[in-house]
């Protein structure tokens, strides 16, 4: 019995003058267990605490006489299993990936190079390799930290206390040592990708090692912390939707608004309508259902977010250098006053993670750039270069859920991770 569960026993004996009875306990860990697993199936938005019932055998009115809605179940097993599990994958991605902290008169040597990592590259990579490809609890753990974003009965239970330990263990914002809270933030970037991503259809033949171990290099030769270019992301302010219709338009735009605000499940179409000054009608003659309407914002942002973020950092590239304007465009992807779009790509990930119907919008446009990417390296093993891609799309995906975990994270100086990770690919 571990410190919760005593605190918990003498909380009922004081309230009720016995023990709890075993069964009771034991049908307490069922619960936990088979919402772990549940949520890690079919995602948050599907799991009910009906569910919970269904797989342990336990009467639906003594589990919701037992927790408080399905959050109440959740934050239970979130408490109990997943947060430590969560918490302790990461702290061995950190331990292998980042060196040792110095004491704070040698500070300045950890920012221009200092001690090597203290794990090597396979323990970067075996630790890494456990969000690519991740586990039941890991899964579910990932999917709560994303719904904790957008449902405000996560936000307490979830979100506070994994902000707490990433500000602790991460950036601890302002850091003394910004080199060494840039690092962690780009492990935490690779993990919350990874595990978004871990569903692709590639995942199975490609190779990440060779990526992984690119990227530990990188962590443990830093380059000096440069100022980096006041360049702004225009495609990521801008609206991208261009119809002939205004109203069409303002909806998309009101849409967007909405889907990156409160998320994709509590958005509701009659106030999108409310918002436009149209009916709920016009907007389901033109788009069908919110997926649909949801469709729409993607394609259009595929189409040109795509092209208008690879000009950007051509621009850049051709003035500073391709460390500098991956770091740049780092920064604008973590920058807190897109919030909305950062919720959007959250959202459209953590829904292709479970529904079938957002994989058939997704998967097809990321399998489109990915064979893009393999016909400029055609004389690299395929499998290889796959997993070269997936690193890159998992530091794109994780950039928005890492900006809107640690907002503060947008100003450390990220050059000193992309300049030598992009040397190693030269």
């Amino acid at each position: 019995m571990d410190e919760r569960d005593r605190l918990a026993s003498r909380e009922y004996i004081a309230a009720h003058g016995r023990r709890r009875p075993a069964h009771a306990v034991r049908n307490d860990a069922a619960l936990r267990d088979a919402a772990i697993t549940l949520i890690a199936d079919v995602g948050w938005d599907e799991f009910s605490l009906s569910k919970a019932a269904g797989a342990t055998g336990i009467a639906k009115s003594s589990v919701q006489k037992r927790y408080n809605g399905k959050a109440g179940l959740a934050a239970d097993a979130w408490e109990r299993d997943l947060f430590p599990t969560l918490t302790r994958a990461l702290d061995r991605a950190l331990t292998a990936g980042l060196p040792p902290a110095p004491p704070a008169p040698q500070r300045a040597e950890a920012s221009t190079g200092g001690p090597s990592p203290r794990g090597g590259a396979q323990e970067f990579v075996d630790a890494m390799t456990a969000f690519a490809r991740p586990a039941p609890d890991i899964r579910a753990a990932g999917e709560l930290v994303l719904a904790s974003l957008v449902d405000p009965a996560l936000a307490q239970p979830i979100l506070e206390p994994t902000r707490q330990w990433l500000h602790d263990h991460i950036t601890t914002i302002p850091d003394p040592d910004p080199v060494r809270a840039a690092q962690g933030t780009a492990i935490l970037t690779w993990a919350l990708g990874l595990v978004v991503f871990s569903t692709r259809p590639w995942t199975a033949t490609m190779d990440l090692t060779p990526a992984l171990t690119r990227a530990h290099w990188a962590l443990a030769h830093p380059t000096e912390p440069a100022a980096l270019p006041d360049a702004i992301a225009g495609h990521l302010y801008d609206s991208p939707f261009h119809t002939d219709d205004p109203r069409i338009d303002l909806t998309l735009e009101n849409a967007l608004a909405a889907f990156g605000t409160v998320g994709y499940q509590r958005t509701r179409l009659i106030d999108i309508a409310t918002k436009t000054g149209v009916s709920e009608g016009f907007i389901l003659i033109r788009f069908t259902t919110k997926l649909g309407l949801m469709r729409a914002i993607i394609d259009a942002a595929y189409t040109e977010g795509y092209q208008a973020f690879i000009g950007y950092q051509e621009r850049i590239n051709n003035e500073y250098g391709p460390g500098i304007a991956e770091a740049t465009a780092w920064r604008q992807y973590l920058n807190p006053n897109i919030s909305d779009r950062q919720t959007l790509g959250m959202e459209t990930d953590r829904l292709s993670l479970f529904n079938p119907h957002m994989r058939d919008i997704t998967f097809p446009q990321d399998l489109a750039i990915l064979d893009q990417q393999l016909a400029t390296t055609p004389d690299t093993d395929r499998n290889t270069a796959t997993g070269h891609i997936h690193l890159d799309f998992a530091i794109g995906h994780g950039l928005p859920i890492t900006g809107l975990l640690l907002p503060h994270a947008w100003t450390l100086p990220f050059n000193t991770i992309t300049e030598p990770y992009l040397q190693q690919s030269d």
